[in-house]
């Protein structure tokens, strides 16, 4: 079974454990994923007191805009056309999404029916709870870590990772590398000396400006493996367990 789909009337604020995504092109990228998945979803409006099933089954670009579902409930949909503004719940490979969107309106979708609105200005996105994440400055020098950019395979980074778990990183880049943006792809290499190499594309869901040692300016990001293989995921796992092994018997020591 999937997640419940519950509006949440307050979000948690931006923390470690959320990303709210603002871009436009990130914004358009989850949508399209949930388009592609066939998610589903439930929009609610009237201050939350009612709501429609429906899923998100396109995004336009010009101009800007997503498509969803309409309810067999005519009442409803009706209704749904007159609010000024409402909230899709859904999820994205089982992390839950929310987003407010402006009033919708009835178009057409592969020879039916459907609403459209305008793309929304930001998405929440929970991130994934339950993973087994390893926390520290000291992962940078157990691992080494490059990333192609999406924009120019030519540039690589060497960013310090800092925060590892199978799901994503948290990354820290010196500012002269180069800024990477919210919602932009790009492919990771991480090297575990000793247990093997895996490759995988990631996005980027947050990023803020930090000190690193020296002084230097610096940006940390938040970053999701995309598609990662199985094996992937079991090597990081090897490695986070073998690392947490090693912790605690060095403080036994």
């Amino acid at each position: 079974m999937g997640p419940r789909l519950t509006l949440l009337s307050s979000p948690p604020a931006r923390d470690e454990e959320n990303c709210y995504i603002e871009s436009p092109v990130g914004v358009a990228a989850v949508l399209r994923a949930l388009a592609s998945a066939g998610a589903r979803a439930v929009v609610y409006f009237d201050d939350g007191t009612t709501f429609l099933h429906s899923s998100v089954v396109g995004v336009e670009d010009r101009p800007p805009g997503f498509l969803f579902e309409k309810s067999p409930d005519a009442k409803l949909n009706m209704r749904l056309l007159n609010t000024e503004e409402a909230t899709l719940v859904t999820a994205d490979r089982g992390v839950p999404v929310q987003f407010r969107f402006k009033k919708p309106e009835v178009t057409q979708h592969d020879d039916a029916e459907a609403f459209r609105a305008p793309l929304p200005e930001k998405v929440l996105r929970l991130q994934r709870r339950g993973y087994y994440r390893l926390p520290g400055r000291s992962i940078n020098a157990l691992v080494r870590c490059q990333i192609a950019r999406g924009d120019d395979a030519d540039k690589i980074l060497r960013p310090a990772v800092v925060d590892l778990s199978c799901g994503g990183m948290a990354l820290d880049i010196p500012v002269a590398q180069g800024v990477l943006d919210n919602g932009t792809r790009h492919t990771c290499s991480i090297e575990f000396p000793g247990l093997g190499r895996i490759d995988t594309p990631l996005i980027v869901h947050t990023s803020r400006e930090i000190a690193l040692p020296g002084g230097t300016t610096g940006r940390r990001y938040g970053v999701e493996f995309l598609n990662l293989e199985v094996k992937g995921v079991a090597l990081i796992q090897r490695f986070i367990n073998d690392e947490e092994r090693r912790l605690i018997r060095s403080g036994r020591d």
